[in-house]
């Protein structure tokens, strides 16, 4: 059984000016201490359980009141959440329609924390970073944003799907998707016009998949020891290996093949044409590929 998919962080960071923040200095005077030992409870809820929100409504008030205890009620706890949202500690937008506590700091200071896993999974409906905004997002963490599109209202629903089964199968599929193209640059690599190589590989696996019958990693290996073993059977020299191997790999994608297969009347770059073709000589019956041989016969 796949192990569940882990979505918070085991911790986060906390800025060394926190308390002169001016939106922390009107939570502040607003509320008292007891209002900031309510927000860092709420960021500790956030950043444990959903890494960047938390769903947040009257049971999980309640249960945070019990947890704190210092005569914390829950009716103090959705009086500061509704005074966080007003001063843009909490988004107010996200809350209002999904009861949802997140905002753009806290998704921020999340991305980085999960920068080295293998996929970062967000849900849209609350996402508020900007996918192109390098200061959002960093460009190195781009490639391995996963956007689950949720459905459903205020309780958090999701409509008709598993998101932790998507997320599961999304990084799967991402990582079987890496394992193939390294699969293929690593092999052509090792040859003269690797390039031109890569890209014949590249376009035989689509033609694959509009066949209905894409290639697995393992296919892939299999594919290119193939490739390697004909041109060692067919004597292929080294410098010609790319070549044909890429003739072999056209041709079957031309014909609708689903394999690749010796390459018929294969003229390889060395194989060079020679300076005079031979003739008969008339009357004599002789062959004569030289000029030397025929000014011997003259």
């Amino acid at each position: 059984m796949a192990r569940p998919t882990k979505k918070g962080v085991g911790y986060f960071p906390f800025d060394t000016d926190f308390f002169e923040d001016e939106k922390i200095r009107i939570l502040k005077g607003q509320f008292g201490l007891k209002g900031i030992m309510i927000l860092i409870a709420l960021y500790c809820e956030i950043y444990k359980d959903g890494g960047y929100y938390k769903q947040f409504g009257d049971v999980q008030g309640v249960l945070l009141a019990e947890r704190l205890g210092c005569e914390v009620s829950p009716k103090l706890i959705s009086e500061v959440i509704s005074g966080c949202c007003q001063c843009g500690l909490f988004d107010k937008a996200v809350f209002s329609a999904s009861e949802k506590l997140t905002s753009r700091s806290i998704q921020r200071r999340f991305i980085r924390a999960v920068a080295k896993r293998d996929a970062v999974v967000v849900e849209q409906d609350c996402w508020l970073l900007d996918g192109d905004n390098p200061e959002d997002i960093p460009a190195a963490i781009r490639p391995r944003m996963v956007y689950l599109a949720q459905s459903g209202g205020k309780n958090g629903v999701s409509g008709g799907r598993n998101p932790e089964k998507d997320t599961e199968n999304t990084i799967k599929k991402r990582k079987e998707k890496q394992k193939k193209t390294d699969i293929f640059v690593s092999f052509a690599e090792k040859f003269q016009n690797g390039a031109a190589l890569l890209e014949a590989l590249e376009s035989f696996s689509q033609a694959r998949k509009e066949m209905r019958k894409p290639l697995t990693a393992r296919g892939e290996k299999q594919l290119c020891r193939k490739l390697q073993t004909m041109c060692e059977q067919q004597g292929i020299a080294k410098r010609d290996e790319a070549a044909y191997m890429i003739a072999s790999l056209e041709e079957s994608e031309l014909r609708g093949w689903a394999g690749v297969f010796p390459v018929k009347d294969f003229m390889p770059s060395s194989a060079d044409p020679p300076e005079h073709a031979a003739i008969e000589e008339p009357g004599t019956g002789l062959i004569v590929t030289d000029d030397s041989e025929l000014a011997a016969l003259l």
